[in-house]
């Protein structure tokens, strides 16, 4: 199994998501949801 980082970065909100990798089956581990506003920089968003 293989674990991404995957996201959607807007100019309203950015989501991110763990997501596992296991043969062709895809699931989602874990989803936020931030308001891009509040982060100037990708990287402090990521903390």
């Amino acid at each position: 199994m293989s674990y991404f980082l995957a996201g959607d970065i807007g100019g309203t909100k950015t989501r991110l998501a763990i997501v596992t990798v296991n043969g062709n089956k895809v699931g989602i581990k874990r989803e936020v949801s931030y308001p891009s506003r509040n982060y100037a920089e990708f990287a402090t968003l990521l903390g």
